[in-house]
């Protein structure tokens, strides 16, 4: 692991806490990791971003706060897993990232083929990263998300190195916002072209990823070279 780059950005000061009002422990260790705004004392008022989420009195894990929507809180790990360090929590997010983005990288290496130049490398609570999404179309890698608390946790430059350093072909990473948003997009590493060819399965597609929806096209699951 590269010590030297964050795939996230730990906040200044003391992280706050978040008490819960129901019970999802069960809920939580049997990999559901959305808790939704009625599991919390509504009177109470949670800053947006990395928080600590308890239930009497027991840390259950950390997520992200996004107090918006009804989707309140997004779990990132739980306190039980083996590399935390309830009094190191900038340890235990750097770990917990690391580990995930390896695990992640580790099972798509494969999708880079002559066949095959495109593909989800990162696909948000599926690979256990909340939130983020990383879309691979020949040498032009698409990070996108759908919250604005996840989009501030998420470090781009640091996702981008990742990316560059397993991925030595790509030339280009683009953080792609909403089509609607002022500013659609922005380069983050090269410049995004017009048009991007990729291919998938020996056929070829063009994309305009700046305009199309989602991270530019619907990419397929898995993969069948024959």
């Amino acid at each position: 692991m590269n010590a030297t780059i964050s795939l996230i950005h730990f906040p200044d000061g003391k992280i706050p806490e978040i008490n819960l009002i129901r019970d999802v422990s069960k809920h939580l260790k049997r990999g559901h990791r959305w808790i939704f705004a009625d599991c919390f004392d509504q009177k109470e008022r949670h800053p947006e971003g990395l928080a600590i989420l308890k239930s009497r009195n027991e840390v259950l894990g950390f997520g992200l706060v996004q107090p918006d929507t009804q989707l309140r809180f997004r779990v990132l790990c739980l306190g039980e897993e083996p590399f935390v360090r309830n009094n190191n929590l900038f340890h235990t997010m750097t770990l917990w990232s690391e580990l995930q983005w390896t695990k992640a990288v580790a099972i798509r290496k494969h999708f880079s083929s002559d066949l095959t130049n495109s593909f989800r490398l990162i696909n948000g609570e599926g690979d256990g990263m909340p939130g983020l999404i990383v879309d691979i179309y020949d040498d032009t890698a698409v990070i996108k998300h759908d919250h604005q608390a996840v989009e501030k946790f998420w470090n781009h430059q640091g996702i981008a190195a990742k990316i560059v350093q397993d991925f030595p072909n790509i030339k280009t990473v683009y953080h792609k916002r909403r089509n609607d948003d002022d500013v659609k997009g922005v380069d983050i590493l090269g410049h995004l072209k017009d048009e991007v060819i990729f291919k998938e399965n020996g056929s070829f597609f063009a994309t305009n990823i700046r305009d199309a929806a989602k991270t530019g096209f619907f990419l397929i699951k898995e993969t069948i070279e024959n």
